[in-house]
């Protein structure tokens, strides 16, 4: 019995490919030019900036509420915490960064 070639599938795939080419070529067109600072001559991402400022910013309402005992209003400070440091480092990079 002669082996069959499928040969149905063969297009498919290639227009998969070439749509995932598209999408990409497209989604890489955003990236012309990297959002970084310089400091010193160094070249730093705008991110590590904003994730630095949020965990100031944690760690500073952390202490305000140790001071004045209210820490467990928060709940669950595995979850309280990291919640807050994302929540402050995408506040820091909309009001900073976004241009």
């Amino acid at each position: 019995m002669p082996a069959s070639r499928n040969t149905s599938r063969l297009p498919l795939c290639g227009l998969v490919a070439r749509a995932l080419s598209c999408l990409a070529a497209a989604a890489l067109a955003g990236c012309s030019a990297s959002p970084s600072i310089s400091v010193m001559g160094a070249f730093f991402p705008d991110w590590m900036f904003c994730v630095l400022g949020a965990l100031l910013f944690v760690l500073a309402i952390r202490g305000v509420l140790i001071h004045v005992q209210r820490e467990r209003l928060l709940g669950p400070p595995l979850l309280a915490f990291p919640a807050l440091w994302l929540l402050f480092s995408l506040l820091i990079w909309l009001l900073l960064f976004n241009s």
